[in-house]
């Protein structure tokens, strides 16, 4: 669905771009001047239709890549191997799956205390990228059993390799919606907020009564949390720690 809307917004952002082309070139007679237009018109339109910002960064940047292919010597070949990178980095998100985040430090320092508190024997970090979260609490926390679940293959990879020293970790690379939540007591994820209902209902469907949901930057709707705690620094402002089962119910 995602990439039939991105696919649209080019293909209007084309068609209005020759429509006012030969405006464009009687102000600023300079060749890439089209892709510009057709970029800031494709991502304006991703904006309207309610595409995330990294999406109306691909479709501003998408056309001016193109015209730099025509006119600069850059032998194709690396084109082609910075869009495989690109697809073995992001693999699946243009089809809806949520794309690569990366946890701050301030997360693993909220996340310590609540370790602590709560001593699960098992934790699973759903899409756990390139290990920000996995490793510190890994080297933290050596009698806990962590499983590092990621689906796009070069992140998975780095995340093997980066933690092929630590006993207590065990790097899976699945689609965590289709994983079972039902063997973890702490659960922790840096997702999207489009896919935090879906989030929602699976923890409630799997995890065990006093199980806790963490989730870094984004609520789940309709759900009471336990504790939010406010993050100092980086991207995620906020930690929700939901408590099953009461918080799926309003916190009763």
């Amino acid at each position: 669905m995602r990439l039939a809307k991105a696919v649209v917004c080019q293909l209007l952002a084309f068609g209005l771009t020759r429509l006012v082309a030969g405006h464009l070139f009687a102000i600023l007679p300079h060749p890439v001047v089209p892709f510009v237009a057709q970029g800031v018109i494709a991502a304006c339109l991703a904006r309207l239709w309610g595409q995330e910002r990294w999406w109306q960064g691909l479709h501003l940047l998408l056309p001016i890549s193109a015209w730099l292919l025509l006119t600069l010597s850059i032998p194709p070949w690396l084109y082609l191997l910075g869009f495989l990178a690109l697809v073995l980095v992001f693999w699946g998100t243009a089809w809806g799956d949520v794309p690569l985040f990366l946890s701050s430090n301030a997360v693993i320092e909220a996340l310590v205390p609540i370790i602590e508190q709560e001593r699960p024997a098992r934790l699973a970090e759903l899409g756990a990228g390139i290990g920000s979260v996995v490793i510190p609490l890994a080297r933290r926390f050596p009698d806990l059993k962590i499983h590092a679940i990621e689906k796009a293959p070069l992140p998975w990879l780095v995340l093997r390799w980066r933690c092929r020293s630590f006993d207590n970790v065990e790097v899976l690379r699945q689609d965590f919606w289709q994983h079972s939540l039902k063997p973890y007591s702490v659960v922790y994820a840096f997702l999207s907020p489009l896919v935090m209902v879906r989030l929602g209902e699976q923890a409630a469907r799997d995890m065990r009564c006093g199980g806790l949901l963490l989730s870094a930057a984004f609520d789940i709707p309709g759900w009471t949390p336990e504790t939010r705690l406010a993050l100092m620094g980086g991207a995620q402002k906020d930690l929700f720690c939901y408590r099953l089962p009461s918080a799926a119910n309003g916190g009763t």
